[in-house]
């Protein structure tokens, strides 16, 4: 008679497993503009996100703007069971002051601390939160890394924030508004609810800054990145990519050397060739080939 072996342990790894599977990880995707050609920071207006494979997108505002998503597989790990969550904390970084969206289950008595990096206390909040979607403007006045910690009778949940400035004012956390009656807030300080993340999703990344084109990237992130996106000034050009060769066939009164010119940058080249001089940084002032125009290889003979 064949016996049936039962192992008491199989059950509790799956148990194990699922739990492993429910925790979600958050990643901050942050935003910074640039000119593309004197890679000078230039302040964003907005970042129109779409995710590609699912089809949801948002718009995030001000001159740094970040987004925090979470990254989650398996069970959801905010079950109704749970007091609160952080739905998103924006922008982070940020300057001075942000937003933190809080979302409560049941009634509860909520603290809220701002702490520093060497754990004291900057602010603090103390009230009773019922159910919905509770907004608190968070006001630092230390430049770097802080943090806020969520804490009820339930459990407690800590978030590192970034602060980019420091004006020596007031720290603070205040209440400002719960679901529609947040209405009045700065554009910049919420994000269009609805919008989701999986690992291998794939995001468009938009840039808008005025007075400049606008940017497209597209990525597939798995941790915290910074884009920056190389913007062109609307109705300019930018300057043209010339990869040089080296010398070859040097003597005391000559030498051969060339490039090649991969993009004009909008424009036409007129001439292409190389300036030479017995002193740094020559010019076309000084002894110089032309060697055609247009994009190309050219070989220059300098004599």
């Amino acid at each position: 008679m064949k016996k049936t072996i039962i192992f008491p342990f199989l059950l509790s790894m799956i148990l194990i497993s699922q739990i492993t599977l429910s925790q979600k990880a958050q990643i901050t995707l942050s935003f910074i503009g640039e000119d593309i050609n004197t890679n000078e920071y230039v302040p964003l207006t907005s970042v129109y996100i779409k995710n590609l494979t699912v089809g949801c997108d948002t718009t995030l505002y001000g001159e740094v703007p970040s987004l925090v998503v979470e990254l989650s597989s398996g069970i959801d790990e905010y079950s109704n069971n749970r007091a609160f969550s952080v739905l998103n904390i924006f922008p982070n970084p940020f300057r001075n002051h942000t937003t933190l969206e809080l979302e409560v289950n049941k009634e509860e008595n909520f603290s809220i601390e701002l702490i520093n990096l060497h754990g004291k206390m900057m602010a603090h909040y103390v009230g009773t939160l019922n159910d919905g979607i509770h907004y608190f403007h968070v006001t630092a006045n230390t430049n770097g890394f802080c943090f806020l910690s969520i804490s009820t009778t339930s459990g407690n949940k800590t978030i590192k924030i970034i602060n980019l400035t420091n004006d020596n004012g007031t720290n603070y956390i205040r209440l400002i508004g719960k679901n529609g009656e947040a209405e009045s807030l700065h554009k910049s300080n919420l994000i269009e609810r609805g919008f989701t993340y999986n690992l291998g999703d794939q995001l468009m990344f938009k840039g808008v800054a005025e007075g400049y084109e606008d940017e497209i990237s597209i990525d597939s992130p798995t941790e915290n990145q910074i884009y920056t996106f190389s913007l062109t000034p609307e109705g300019g050009i930018n300057l043209p990519i010339v990869i040089t060769s080296p010398g070859t066939e040097i003597t005391q009164t000559s030498a051969t050397c060339g490039g090649n010119v991969t993009d004009d940058g909008g424009a036409n080249v007129t001439a292409r060739g190389v300036c030479w001089s017995t002193s740094s940084d020559p010019t076309i002032t000084n002894d110089h080939t032309m060697d055609g125009t247009g994009t190309g290889e050219f070989i220059s003979y300098l004599k």
